[in-house]
This record gives structure tokens, sequence and C-alpha cells, in this order.
């Protein structure tokens, strides 16, 4: 179907755009066409094949190396192949929609790099088009004040540890942010997704941290190497243990600068309340 037909060619299977193509290969560029204007019409129109073609390309090469992945992970089930076909429909009319972006470049070569690209990762694509969309949206007048806000959230890929694959494993069964995330169970997530129990815990533990400490959590990392509400619990028993007249909050917050000393202390009494059973 999509396999273009020279316009001097005969006998050659594919399509004759020549008479005409579709608004969605097209867009406003249809117009080329009607007023005849032959190499603009063409070019468009290669430009969003090479686009879609790429798109689903990218799509498909992530599937089979997620089939692979989820073979030797004993995580392969019908899931797997459901949302693999929705991901190389949504990479390839993603890319498609991008391309409208890059048309008019000079250099079309970025095009199919561009496509694979967001076919690969999808949500890239959506990401692409959220923030065009939105800038040329409060760039009409009168629009920009009906701004009312938007959805706040950690992506998951800002946890230690976390890979791509992990964080598309975890969205499909609803944690799709940190926020989220930190009410998983991970009895429950072990059995869905085949990740360790163990390792599902680490998870659970650092976004609890992450969502306390915001955007200090990084330095905090950096500062004390304690990733995780469950190192923070260990490093305060231990340090009672062997320091019984000084609070283990007074080291964590030396190692933090001023502003972001009161989590600290914060973090502390909280996980002192839960470990004594207190709500």
């Amino acid at each position: 179907l999509l396999k273009p037909l020279p316009l001097d060619s005969v006998g050659q299977y594919g399509v004759d755009y020549s008479k005409g193509a579709n608004f969605l290969m097209l867009g406003p560029n249809m117009f080329y066409y009607f007023y005849g204007e032959t190499e603009k019409y063409m070019s468009s129109l290669m430009g969003t094949l090479s686009a879609f073609q790429f798109g689903f390309l990218g799509a498909y090469v992530y599937f089979v190396t997620h089939l692979v992945r989820s073979y030797f992970t004993l995580d392969l089930t019908p899931n797997t192949f459901v949302a693999s076909s929705i991901r190389m429909m949504m990479g390839a009319l993603l890319a498609l929609v991008c391309a409208f972006l890059f048309l008019e470049e000079n250099d079309k070569s970025v095009i199919p790099i561009i496509s694979f690209f967001i076919g690969f990762f999808p949500q890239r694509g959506l990401l692409l088009i959220e923030k065009v969309s939105s800038a040329i949206f409060m760039s009409i007048p009168g629009i920009k004040g009906l701004n009312r806000g938007k959805y706040v959230a950690t992506q998951l890929s800002q946890l230690p540890g976390m890979s791509y694959a992990h964080e598309l494993r975890l969205e499909r069964e609803g944690y799709d942010n940190v926020e989220n995330f930190t009410h998983a169970d991970a009895v429950d997530l072990a059995v869905r997704t085949g990740f360790s129990y163990k390792q599902l815990q680490n998870w659970i533990s650092q976004a609890r941290l992450m969502q306390q400490l915001g955007e200090d959590y990084q330095d905090f990392v950096r500062a004390t190497g304690l990733s995780s509400i469950a190192d923070v619990e260990e490093f305060s028993r231990n340090w009672r243990q062997k320091h019984p007249n000084q609070e283990p909050q007074e080291i964590l917050m030396a190692a933090m600068k001023p502003d972001a000393r009161h989590k600290i202390q914060i973090i502390c009494v909280l996980d002192d309340k839960e470990s004594a059973g207190e709500s």
C-alpha cells in the first residue's frame, strides 16, 4: 500500500501518487497537489511516507527485543503481544504526525532517524507533540489566562537502577510515576511482573524517600550513599547502637545544605513513629 509508483513507470506494482493522496499523509500540504506544485507535493509525501514506515520499524525492533527479553525473564504473556501491537500502531502514527515538524527542513535525512526513535520510544513522541502544542496553544491571544496548571509527577526513570524496560513493565501494571509507585504492593507485583520481591521492595522504598525529599533526593544520595527509606532506617538503628547519645538525624542533616535539613529531621521522626507502631 505504501510503495510509491514512479510517475514514468509502467507495469510495476505500487500506488501512483500522481493521481492523489489523502490528508492523513499530507495534512495542510495537500494544497500543493491541488495547485499543481508537483515537486513540493511529492517531497512532502515522501517525507511522511518515510516517517510512517520508519516509525513502524522502530516499534517493530522494540517488539522483537522485548519479546526476547520477556522470554528469558519468564514474563512472556499474551499482554506482551497486545501491548506491542498497540505500540507498533502508536509508533507509526506518532512518527507520521511528528514528521510535519520537519517537512520544511532542507535536509530531510533526519526524518527516518527521528521517526525510528519515536517508534522505539512512543512516549517521547507524545512528549514532543505536547510541548509543541502547548507552545502554540499558549501563544494564542486570550488563551494564556486559561492555563489552570499542569499535572506534576516524577518519572519512574528517576529511581536508581530503573531501566526503560523496567519502567514500561511497571507502567503496564498501572504505576506510571513515583508518587503512585509508593503505594504499590511488592508481593503482588513480584507475582505479576516476574521481578524479584527484594528488587521491588527496594524500588518502592526508594520511591518513598524520593517523594519525601523531592528535588533534594539526588543531593542526599550523593552526600550519604543512602537511596531508600529502608537505608535510612537501617542507618538510624546502627547509629543509635554505636552512638546512643547522638541522634542519627544530626549526622544526616550535616551532610545536606541548610534549606533541606528540615526534611531530614521530619523523615527521621516519621520513621521513628512508624517503627514504634504509631499512626
